[in-house]
């Protein structure tokens, strides 16, 4: 059952990437296509970090930690984006760095699910030699790129929240004029 969940999981995750290649292709993107897109990306992310967060209780806060940063920061950014595609509207450094290489945030988002992708793969895996190879490609090859995206996240909530805040200041600010 476990490798049914875990190829479901990655054909999700594999045809997430070419609807949104398609979409563009085909000029048929959206506002409420990104942000569907956005929500769905969240909900299977916050789904799997629930299933590690039971599987390795050890790491249970952890997981919790990784899935409240990983919604908020996306909401929070949509939310000081406006109208705006939240990928394009950061003011900061590191999330305007991220967000405008393409290979980079792909290495980073690919990094970051499939790490989690192999932490369930590792904990089912019933082959000692394969699980040796999962190890060491989820901890070498995809836990930086994980890290690098927690990171960003940090900073995109960072920003993201006090770009709001500005903006409540100046609405008070100037209902006091």
């Amino acid at each position: 059952m476990w490798k049914l969940a875990l190829a479901a999981y990655v054909i999700s995750f594999t045809a997430d990437l070419f609807d949104g290649m398609a979409a563009r292709a085909f000029n048929q993107t959206s506002k409420f296509g990104a942000v569907l897109d956005m929500v769905t990306d969240r909900c299977s992310t916050a789904l799997l970090l629930s299933v590690l967060a039971i599987i390795y209780p050890k790491y249970f806060q952890i997981y919790l930690l990784l899935m409240a940063l990983d919604i908020s920061s996306h909401w929070m950014q949509m939310k000081a984006a406006g109208q705006m595609h939240h990928k394009s509207s950061s003011r900061n450094f590191v999330v305007s760095f991220y967000y405008d290489n393409y290979y980079f945030f792909g290495y980073c988002c690919v990094g970051a699910e499939f790490f989690y992708i192999f932490m369930y793969a590792l904990r089912f895996c019933p082959e000692e030699w394969y699980k040796q190879y999962v190890y060491m490609i989820a901890f070498y090859v995809m836990l930086p790129g994980c890290a690098i995206k927690q990171f960003v996240n940090v900073c995109q909530l960072a920003a993201a929240s006090t770009a709001i805040a500005s903006g409540d200041a100046k609405d008070a600010n100037e209902k006091k004029q």
